[in-house]
Formats: C-alpha cells, sequence, structure tokens
C-alpha cells in the first residue's frame, strides 16, 4: 500500500484555501477535505486494497460490509477502520 501510495499514477484530489471538497471513493467511502488539503488515491484502490494518504485535514465516512479495513495514512500515524 505504502508503494501504492507514492506511485506515479496515484491520483490527487485538492481543496482550495478557503474551499471544502467532498470526494467518494471507488468503495463508496465518503471524504470532505478541509481548506487547502488533499488526498491520495492509488490507482488500485479498490474493496481490497483500501487505502489512502491525508495530507491536511478531512473527515471520512468508511463504506460498511468490506472484508478489508480502510486506512487512513496521515503524517506519523495510520488511522484503520475496521467496520
Amino acid at each position: 500500500l505504502t508503494r501504492a501510495l507514492a506511485a506515479p499514477d496515484a491520483s490527487t484530489v485538492s481543496s482550495g484555501s478557503g474551499q471544502m471538497a467532498n470526494v467518494t471513493l471507488g468503495d463508496g467511502t465518503r471524504v470532505r477535505l478541509a481548506p487547502a488539503s488533499r488526498v491520495v488515491i492509488p490507482r488500485e484502490f479498490d474493496e481490497r486494497l483500501r487505502g489512502v494518504r491525508l495530507e491536511g485535514a478531512g473527515t471520512f465516512e468508511p463504506a460498511a460490509g468490506l472484508a478489508s479495513p480502510l486506512r487512513i495514512y496521515a503524517r506519523d500515524a495510520v488511522v484503520v477502520a475496521t467496520g
């Protein structure tokens, strides 16, 4: 997952200064980004490989009922939503 997040084909969604952004990930997880924040999503993101990198701030509503947990990498921490 760490390599997938660092890969050049990972997509990035950003919010502008003074703006919020809403993103729905491929598994149905909803993300609301705070101003001047971004989320990096690996190309392989799906129901089995569920992990993103958050730079800045945001809130997550993880999709429920999936086999693998959602991992959110933020600075030196990893938040794992298991259901």
